[in-house]
């Protein structure tokens, strides 16, 4: 084999595919979520992520949260230029897709506890969907600022009262379902009887969960995330210890987690200067 050798998976996660939105959600204030015909040769793995084009404007890293047997799906938070004007498009309009990348998580049978706060559930939403595909008993605990601030609750609620998942939805305000944050919700049920601990959201919420499941000796993935540029591991800025977000992430398992050791507690910046986050 030729030391040249091309892997032609690689490039062709790594092709730009032009899709066109079909399919347009207001799931709250901020947050919408936006659905194109799925460009990918093979269904992605809950948990990986594309690299999202807006032509003109950036290319920005966004988990999926939705794909079926012809449909993919992103969910979006209007936080700055590019992610606003991602989420002022609509049906018609063409976006570029790259993908799927990363490392998604590792489905495991038996019983799991899925946590998630703010728009940090949007690669669980997929996840949750899998795990019923193959029988796992899915506890859900979706943790949100206020009502307003909620998004897939009433997707979330008809799998509850269909019996495929048990849910439980906090706001910190008390204005829907308990009055607490998604870890105070997880800390009371998490017991050694789980088989598999996810988590995606807010690095806080990651850090204390991890903790707990170290404690309890339970097995973990979480979802972080790093500043991404390239999402093929050459500019190195979503670094995170010994490890490139984009490449040997986003999901990370709990020894890793440990190993990183600064989850929750640092972040990179666009600039490359690490800032405290306690």
């Amino acid at each position: 084999m030729s030391v040249y050798h091309i892997d032609r998976s690689m490039l062709d996660r790594h092709r730009r595919r032009i899709v066109r939105i079909v399919r347009r959600v207001d799931e709250c204030l901020d947050t919408v979520s936006l659905y194109m015909h799925n460009p990918f040769s093979s269904d992605p793995i809950p948990g990986q992520f594309t690299m999202i084009w807006i032509p003109g404007v950036d290319e920005i890293p966004l988990s999926i949260s939705y794909m079926d047997s012809c449909i993919l799906g992103v969910t979006v938070r209007g936080v700055g230029e590019a992610t606003r004007i991602l989420c002022s498009l609509q049906p018609g309009d063409t976006i570029g897709v790259r993908g799927p990348l990363g490392r998604g998580f590792t489905i495991v049978k038996g019983r799991s506890l899925v946590v998630g706060g703010g728009v940090g559930v949007a690669p669980l939403r997929y996840l949750i969907y899998r795990l019923i595909d193959v029988g796992v008993d899915t506890y859900v605990v979706f943790g949100f600022r206020d009502k307003l601030h909620t998004i897939y609750l009433e997707e979330m609620e008809k799998l509850s009262v269909e019996g495929r998942i048990k849910l439980c939805i906090a706001t910190e305000d008390g204005s829907y379902g308990f009055k607490a944050t998604a870890y105070d919700i997880a800390s009371r049920i998490l017991d050694e009887s789980f088989d598999m601990v996810y988590v995606c959201g807010p690095e806080e919420l990651i850090r204390r969960i991890l903790v707990l499941c170290v404690e309890k000796d339970l097995p973990m993935e979480a979802s972080i995330e790093g500043y991404m540029k390239c999402g093929m591991g050459v500019c190195g800025s979503c670094v995170r210890g010994a490890y490139l977000v984009c490449r040997d992430g986003p999901v990370f398992d709990r020894d890793k987690l440990l190993e990183i050791g600064e989850i929750g507690l640092r972040r990179r910046r666009a600039s490359g200067t690490i800032e405290p986050l306690l």
